[in-house]
């Protein structure tokens, strides 16, 4: 290979790193964009001979460019100015599984948005997937599934189990016994002591 052609190498390789660079500048203000680093590995030696004590002499012919990195350390979470509680962030690894047209596909950007059916969407149409909960229980052995948030439903009301009073502190007891008089409905006959306030605090109502 001749000088300029393994001067020629280096070049070609520094064009693909500065390409590389360009594209992280470029993709500065994308959600959840992660940046890339270019590697570089010589080229194989050629051997021209040996030296007088036998060592071999080599010569290189040039540099090319191994891979690019991806860097998947967790990025910053930037306050969502449009106030959408659609947004969401990944802690740590992982990715969110979106699907279009039948076909799977990964990505760390939770910039999602609802349907008007009430779809979780990204910002391109595609669904986001997870596993579906009945009764409050997620199936994580299920296939996985569109989500969908059902707007303008109402969960039926349910009655109230059991209830307690819960007063104030207990220097507030001896301070104003007559608050727990009220909130015991009179039923401490006019003055709330200790024993009583034990009593009803204990009691379900």
């Amino acid at each position: 290979m001749g000088n300029f052609s393994i001067a020629l190498s280096g070049l070609q390789a520094d064009s693909v790193a500065l390409n590389t660079i360009g594209n992280n500048l470029a993709n500065l203000n994308t959600t959840a964009f992660k940046g890339q680093t270019t590697a570089f590995e010589d080229l194989f030696y050629q051997q021209i001979g040996q030296s007088g004590s036998g060592d071999a002499i080599q010569l290189g012919a040039g540099t090319r460019v191994s891979g690019t990195s991806t860097n998947f350390t967790e990025g910053t979470i930037l306050p969502d100015s449009n106030a959408n509680s659609a947004d969401m962030a990944l802690a740590g690894n992982g990715f969110f599984v979106v699907q279009q047209g039948g076909v799977q596909s990964l990505t760390r950007a939770g910039n999602f948005q609802l349907s008007s059916s009430g779809n979780l969407i990204t910002q391109d149409g595609q669904q986001v997937m997870g596993y579906a909960a009945v009764n409050g229980v997620v199936n994580q052995n299920s296939s996985l599934s569109p989500i969908t948030i059902p707007v303008g439903l109402n969960e039926g009301a349910q009655a109230t189990q059991n209830a307690g009073p819960e007063p104030p502190g207990d220097g507030e007891l001896h301070q104003d016994s007559d608050q727990y008089v009220e909130l015991f409905g009179g039923a401490a006959g006019g003055r709330c002591n200790r024993s009583t306030y034990e009593q009803y605090r204990n009691a379900d109502v």
